[in-house]
């Protein structure tokens, strides 16, 4: 897709095997950024690495998070 070119990443210690091993504090500070990143970005859509490629991370289901946090429908990459 080309993606890299325009993207961030968030990395996180952990996740192997498509295993959700994030701590609370990990959650709390990912969410914290993405708010932040968000704000600074209104339009941004945001997406997990296994929607653009077939691998197993991050460990989690990106697009659910997001909306569990409520990060609104239009920030949100879905296929």
């Amino acid at each position: 897709f080309g993606m890299n070119s325009v993207s961030r990443h968030w990395v996180y210690a952990g996740g192997a095997n498509g295993i959700d091993t994030r701590t609370s504090k990990q959650k709390k500070m990912m969410a914290i950024d993405v708010y932040k990143f968000i704000k600074q970005h209104p339009n941004i859509i945001i997406g997990g690495h296994k929607q653009f490629n077939a691998t197993a991370c991050p460990g989690f289901d990106v697009p659910a998070w997001l909306r569990e946090i409520g990060v609104p429908e239009k920030n949100i990459y879905t296929k």
